[in-house]
């Protein structure tokens, strides 16, 4: 079962999502809130495994929120639910901690895809996302970035991170590849044991950084 948090200061949005998410096989809605205060407040008690956080909210915002509960929920992974298109503000939610961005108006079929890939595999990247970073690592501030020339990857590691990239699941992956979704998450720890990332969203903004990724 995938434990689900809302928070959206719409409540016809907010109910409505929450009855579509209750029909889906093993998705459970366990907390709802119209603002980030209210959100936090619930954290200790329902501890979702994933938040589909709006962005403006009265009291506490979106953003807001995302860096209190990567500060102290740092194991509930965060898609972003909103209509804005700045790739600049997209890719520092990334960098905040976001698992995916995602427009409200996305259908059932591809939310439910990014919650059970961000679920299994901690990143669900389309194509606004992977613009956003790329956009966001070439933009003229980027000089703080500093290509890594100690890492060295193989081939098979290489072809994993660019299967990672393209947000596949783990057994995505391992089906593509003929091994195991146990290797692939081997391989996945392996890739950020050597970049010195976190989660998958940092993996690829290293990837990005570097040159690995076009």
């Amino acid at each position: 079962m995938i434990h689900i948090g809302i928070a959206d200061d719409h409540t016809l949005f907010r109910k409505g999502m929450q009855e579509l998410l209750s029909d889906v096989t093993d998705f459970d809605v366990v907390l709802e809130a119209d603002n980030g205060k209210t959100l936090l407040e619930q954290m200790p008690e329902k501890l979702p495994q994933i938040i589909l956080l709006d962005l403006q909210m009265p009291e506490m915002d979106g953003e807001a929120t995302l860096r209190e509960l990567s500060k102290h929920y740092p194991d509930t992974q965060v898609i972003i639910l909103s209509m804005i298109d700045d790739a600049s503000a997209i890719f520092q939610l990334i960098k905040l901690g976001a698992k995916s961005f995602l427009p409200k108006n996305i259908d059932l079929d591809e939310l439910e895809q990014a919650i059970r890939t961000v679920h299994a595999s901690g990143a669900y990247f389309n194509d606004k996302i992977t613009r956003a970073i790329t956009q966001g690592l070439a933009a003229p501030d980027r000089q703080h970035f500093q290509l890594d020339d100690t890492v060295k990857l193989n081939e098979n590691e290489l072809e994993i991170l660019r299967l990672i990239s393209e947000g596949k699941t783990n057994a995505e992956i391992g089906e593509g590849v003929y091994l195991s979704p146990r290797t692939i998450e081997g391989y996945r720890k392996r890739l950020m044991e050597k970049t010195q990332t976190k989660n998958s969203a940092e993996l690829i903004a290293w990837a990005f950084r570097n040159g690995i990724l076009p």
